[in-house]
């Protein structure tokens, strides 16, 4: 049975960071996801500022229109590849 998954930014960032302590975690739980997977526009914020490097957030914005599903408020859930 899949499962819905919600990414925050510890675990984005993490996955995105080779540096990061929790990357090799991250990345073995990614391998286990399938698409979509859900954040708000909040955690993509937040991963760009911690990260702040362009070939890091390139990436994020690289995965989110592959993978992740955008929610936006009340109207219908957009979705992206991350």
């Amino acid at each position: 049975m899949r499962q819905t998954i919600i990414i925050d930014t510890s675990a984005l960032v993490a996955l995105i960071n080779p540096n990061d302590p929790h990357h090799q975690w991250a990345v073995e739980q990614w391998s286990k996801t399938y698409p979509p997977v859900l954040t708000c526009e909040a955690v993509i914020s937040e991963t760009c500022f911690l990260l702040r490097r362009i070939h890091l957030i390139e990436a994020v914005f690289g995965m989110k229109t592959r993978y992740i599903n955008l929610p936006y408020g009340e109207r219908s859930v957009a979705t992206y590849a991350l």
